[in-house]
């Protein structure tokens, strides 16, 4: 089923039709122009959202010791309690 920009906006969630033109002149989605008009595939889109997947990013090195380091403490592998504690000492 075909669906216009307005539709394809919605759909992406996107707040501009720029957005939606770049993505198109980008190649990640596909548009045809019937008569003139821009139009995109529902599905096509649907499949877009579904690989677009973020992976996430690693901790910043600061909070995988678990320890203090320079003045600040890594929260990792401590309890909230032990967190907690170390706050008020």
């Amino acid at each position: 089923m075909f669906i216009s920009t307005a539709e394809a906006m919605k759909l992406l969630c996107l707040k501009s039709r720029n957005q939606l033109y770049r993505l198109k002149d980008e190649g990640k989605i596909i548009a045809y122009k019937p008569a003139g008009r821009v139009l995109f595939n529902r599905d096509e889109l649907i499949e877009y959202v579904k690989n677009a997947k973020v992976k996430p990013k690693p901790p910043p090195e600061h909070f995988t010791a678990g320890k203090k380091r320079k003045g600040k403490f890594c929260s990792a592998g401590k309890t909230p309690k032990e967190i907690r504690a170390w706050l008020n000492s």
